[in-house]
């Protein structure tokens, strides 16, 4: 779940260091950071209507945005490339999902859950949007670095499973400009609430 980090009573700071995970925020002007060192993005947003919320591409780390207009679900997303990535701004409404692309060549999928807005009819403001983020940049065999699909991540490593481990390590390596590997770094753990089975990725 995010934490609010600042703000004011028409502008809210919110962060979540999750790859994976929920913001909850009770505005709807507002930047949500998600994830964290080279899986970081800041999200900014500004009030619409009830229905729907503009998304910007104007933070530092934003490279491009874009609106995947043929899915309702992150995991139907399977080639972030094909989208227009030309706006400034767009328009998300609730169930849709947008793309964003930052400046390290990484992916994040959004898609807003639920918005109430005190000016149409609300008695508060909130805004819910769950996300996902694509930690892998390797392109080698069976590598998907542009899907958010159920194959495009690793699969869970037991800790006994040794061999697996070093399989799977390999596969997700990332391959830095000086010719090194990097792998992820462990999630934080931050509770992210219950949405029920309707809103789940």
């Amino acid at each position: 779940m995010s934490i609010k980090i600042g703000g004011n009573e028409n502008y809210g700071c919110y962060i979540n260091n999750e790859v994976d995970g929920v913001c909850i925020c009770n505005h709807l002007n507002l930047n949500c950071i998600i994830g964290h060192g080279r899986w970081s993005f800041d999200t900014e947003w500004s009030r619409r209507n009830e229905h729907g919320i503009y998304l910007y591409r104007d933070p530092y780390n934003i490279d491009s945005i874009a609106l995947a207009d043929d899915v309702s679900q992150i995991h139907q997303v399977e080639n972030a490339t094909q989208y227009d990535r030309s706006q400034r701004s767009i328009v998300l409404n609730l169930g849709q999902v947008a793309l964003l692309k930052n400046i390290y060549g990484f992916w994040a999928a959004v898609k807003v859950v639920e918005i109430k807005d005190k000016e149409f009819r609300s008695d508060r403001d909130k805004f819910v949007f769950q996300y996902k983020i694509q930690t892998r940049t390797y392109h080698g065999p069976g590598a998907l670095p542009y899907s958010f699909g159920p194959n495009a991540f690793p699969p869970t490593v037991k800790k006994d499973d040794n061999e697996n481990k070093d399989n799977v390590q390999k596969e997700n390596r990332e391959i830095l400009e000086d010719g090194s590997e990097a792998y992820p770094p462990k999630k934080q753990a931050v509770y992210q609430g219950d949405l029920g089975e309707e809103n789940q990725l």
